[in-house]
């Protein structure tokens, strides 16, 4: 699999309001570890949009993605693979913005619910 092939399937499945689909491209290990914000970005977005899962997995899955993504956003050099469908800063903060309202909101799991 190459790096561009989740980002590409994930803004496929957005396009057509699959964002499960879109989620589930973006759970390779190569997305966690690459750091890169295009991927982390879109992860981020996609975890922002689908309803809240009142499972505890779903609930640390989420916080982990918008972690990652928040630590790549404030880092002095972000970095961004070249491709087409690249997302601009403007839209990137969005993103940011919006988890960063999440984590302000968010309660703690207890008892395996949110």
């Amino acid at each position: 699999m190459t790096y561009q092939n989740p980002i590409a399937t994930a803004d496929a499945c957005r396009a057509r309001d699959d964002q499960l689909g879109a989620l589930a491209a973006l759970r390779p290990r190569v997305v966690y570890r690459a750091r890169e914000r295009q991927s982390l970005a879109r992860l981020a977005d996609v975890w922002l949009v689908i309803p809240e899962d009142a499972s505890a997995s779903a609930w640390f899955d989420k916080a982990q993605a918008l972690a990652q993504f928040l630590a790549v956003v404030a880092g002095h050099e972000p970095r961004d693979l070249p491709m087409p469908g690249s997302w601009d800063d403007a839209r990137i903060e969005e993103v940011a913005t919006r988890a960063r309202a999440w984590f302000a909101s968010a309660r703690p799991c207890s008892g395996g619910r949110v």
